[in-house]
Order: C-alpha cells, then structure tokens, then sequence
C-alpha cells in the first residue's frame, strides 16, 4: 500500500514542478507615431528598432542588443509586440530613416509591468545641406581675418554638422568652400566677422536650407 501512494505521488510533483516553474520572458507591448515637423507630416517607412540591456543568468550586461524591428505605415504609425528572454534592466528605442536625424529615447521596464502597454511618439527632421563659399575678393595685408560660424534652431551633433564652431580664415588669399548638414525645410543663420582696413564689421544672415537638398552661400568680403 506504501509503494503505490509513492507511486501515486510522482506524477503530481512533476506536474507540480512544470506548472509552477517560473517564465524568464519579458513582454513589451509598443505603439506609436513618427512625425516631422517641418514637413507637417507623418513619416512612412521609417525604421524603429527596439534594443534591452539584460540580466540573462544571473549575469547583468550592459550593452544594448536588439529585441525587435519593425517599420511604420504611410502615416507614420508603428506597433511591437514581442517577449524578451532574460529580464530588462534598460530599453531603447530608436528611430532611423536616411535623409532624416535620427532619433532615440531610454525606457524603464517598469513601464510594461503587468502586460501594460506604453505609446512612444517621436519627432525627427528631415536632412538639407549648406554649401558655404567664402572668399577674400578686396584683399589689403596679411593682416586680413575673418570668423564665422553657424546657428540653428536646436544644436546639432554630429562630424559633418553645421555647428557654432568659430571658423578662422586669414590672409590676402583666403578661400574656402564647406559643406555641413542642417535642418532641412529650416533656417540655419551664419554669422561673420571681417577685421580689414583696421576695421572690424560683423554680418548676419539666414539661408533656408530645403530639405533633402543643397543651397550654396557665397561670402565675398
């Protein structure tokens, strides 16, 4: 009679050990809307990459890996739902489309907790390019020098950059012809002042930089 209540038991510890055994996965429930302002539209096509950092183990790794992919619909509107093994520490999400800035934003885990669902809109603009001459045309020694540099409505981060950066040229035969990248469908405002003659006379002027396009600006002094 005791062997077959042994027996009897073994059976239900194992059904007991499966059901009761814990789910390592994550469940992020995302939607959203990727606009551009300037454009006053939203943006089709662009890509929206979900990224966590995790412990996996009992192993914390801070690197971002991606945990999912998908792309927004001709209004801009974009939606994930996926499981992530291993448990959060951190999420990214960032979004990506050539001829645009990208864009990204840090969320806490926190925020899908109990399968609660979270809605990220984002904002991105659109690329335009400044080709910027400039030219020592009335040269008088070398004592000749202009500054400029360039402002726009939000700064902007990267190497090719328009940026507030003081440029220097200097000399009789100063020349110089620079591209950088701005705000399309913006204003971006150069700034420049020229020392000749003993004199000093500062200039300002805003060229309209159209998106997914270059504008030359010629600065003769």
């Amino acid at each position: 009679m005791k062997k077959l209540i042994v027996l009897c038991w073994i059976p239900l510890c194992l059904f007991l050990f499966t059901t009761c055994k814990k789910d390592n996965t994550f469940k992020v429930t995302l939607s959203g809307n990727v606009f551009a302002p300037n454009q006053n539209q939203g943006v089709a096509n662009a890509t929206v990459v979900l990224s966590a950092s995790l412990i996996t183990s009992g192993t914390y790794n801070s690197n971002y890996n991606q945990v999912g992919l998908t792309t927004t619909d001709g209004s801009g509107n974009y939606s994930f739902a996926t499981s992530i093994d291993g448990k959060p520490v951190g999420l990214r999400v960032a979004v990506v489309k050539q001829g645009y800035f990208s864009n990204s934003v840090d969320l806490s885990p926190t925020l899908f907790e109990n399968d609660n669902s979270y809605t990220q809109n984002f904002n991105i603009y659109s690329e335009g390019f400044l080709t910027l001459n400039v030219n020592n045309v009335s040269p008088n020694d070398s004592t000749d020098r202009i500054t400029y540099y360039y402002t726009t409505q939000s700064p902007l981060f990267c190497s090719q950059c328009c940026s507030d950066n003081q440029i220097t040229g200097a000399g009789t035969s100063y020349h110089s012809t620079t591209t950088c990248k701005t705000y399309g469908d913006q204003w971006t405002k150069i700034v420049w002042t020229v020392i000749k003659f003993g004199n000093m006379n500062l200039h300002t002027d805003s060229v309209f930089c159209n998106a997914f396009d270059t504008v030359q600006y010629t600065i003769n002094y």
